[in-house]
């Protein structure tokens, strides 16, 4: 059956990137990192807390209430402070880039091996087809007396190897078509057995 398969980078790499459990971890980061930098802004280090309640009281059949706040600040020069904060974020989000690249060059490096083994597959399917050929023209030639059996077993022997050869290629190109389908975070059970089948 027709072994083509269409390969389309941006929607390779949107599956690549949605499955990544390392992108998505280094996105946390960098939101974290955002969000931490973000509150020390707002709050300018200090770390207000409250507290409260509600009662009835039985024996005097009223309502009684209480509240508290606190408010405490670290005495850490807060510019230091805020600079950690912004070189943390700035270490999440080239950590955050270093994984897109790298899933980036994981993705073209399994599209350019789909690539040559689909070349190579073509390539052995187009010998294939001339040992097959080659195998018919020796009969002929033998029919004809002018060449020797042994001539066409050695026809025969080459359309074996170059069966093989093509299933050998077949097999290469299948696993790098789910070398590329484990990178997109497919399922492979399913998927395994629609393109040996």
């Amino acid at each position: 059956r027709d072994m083509s398969l269409e390969l389309m980078e941006e929607e390779l790499r949107l599956e690549v990137f949605t499955s990544s459990s390392t992108l998505r971890r280094a996105e946390g980061d960098l939101q974290r990192a955002y969000e931490e930098l973000e509150l020390e802004r707002k709050t300018r280090g200090w770390d207000f807390k409250a507290s409260g309640g509600v009662r009835l009281n039985e024996a005097s059949s009223g309502w009684s209430w209480d509240l508290g706040l606190s408010a405490t600040k670290t005495l850490y020069p807060r510019n230091i402070l805020l600079e950690e904060l912004e070189l943390a974020a700035a270490k999440a989000e080239f950590a955050l880039e270093t994984q897109k690249n790298s899933l980036n060059a994981e993705l073209r490096e399994a599209i350019q091996s789909i690539t040559a083994a689909q070349d190579q597959m073509d390539l052995k399917a187009e010998h294939l087809a001339l040992s097959r050929d080659d195998l018919d023209l020796r009969r002929r030639q033998y029919e004809a007396g002018l060449v020797t059996a042994l001539q066409v077993q050695e026809a025969e022997l080459a359309v074996q190897k170059a069966q093989l050869d093509y299933a050998q290629g077949k097999m290469v190109y299948v696993q790098s078509v789910l070398a590329l389908w484990t990178l997109c975070g497919r399922d492979l059970r399913t998927l395994v057995f629609e393109l040996i089948g």
